[in-house]
């Protein structure tokens, strides 16, 4: 579980969804359902690590992603992205090297896609797995990284 990895620290308050309620909702409903219902309620966080438990034991408790995430009580916090949703995740499926902080790919897009248009160069000094390259190829824009690491360090990537 990573719920204290989670952003929002919130006082303690108001009951959280009953594991009757939670019991028939499929598992790719949860997520939605619980973000509606922490939006409205104050969070209290043992209460939380009881709710994950509860899902641990029932098999709902994917490792894909966090699916019993607070949601912010504020609009400008993205409070929807997949933290999961990375390169990393695509590395680990291959067996390859993990890379330590993997961007995730839905922070990338909205990006990409408030600050760009298609056909323009998206560049990002920090390029570690090429995630912002990669993402802004699959947008129709031209990709530009450098990374310490890399052997092909100021690379642009796209036509």
């Amino acid at each position: 579980m990573q719920i204290d990895a989670h952003g929002f620290w919130r006082s303690s308050g108001d009951r959280l969804l009953a594991k009757k309620e939670l019991e028939n909702i499929p598992v790719n409903k949860l997520q939605a359902a619980y973000l509606k219902f922490s939006r409205n309620t104050v969070y209290n966080y043992q209460e939380h690590v009881e709710l994950a438990k509860k899902l641990d034991e029932n098999g709902k408790l994917p490792a894909s992603f966090m699916v019993v995430a607070p949601g912010s009580w504020s609009d400008q916090v993205w409070d929807d992205i997949l933290r999961m949703k990375t390169l990393n995740a695509k590395q680990t499926q291959k067996r390859l090297q993990n890379h330590v902080c993997p961007l995730q790919l839905d922070i990338v897009e909205r990006i990409i896609n408030r600050y760009s248009n298609p056909g323009e160069l998206v560049g990002d000094p920090f390029g570690g797995l090429g995630t912002v390259g990669y993402q802004a190829l699959k947008m129709g824009r031209k990709g530009w990284i450098c990374e310490l690491n890399l052997i092909t360090s100021g690379i642009v990537l796209g036509t």
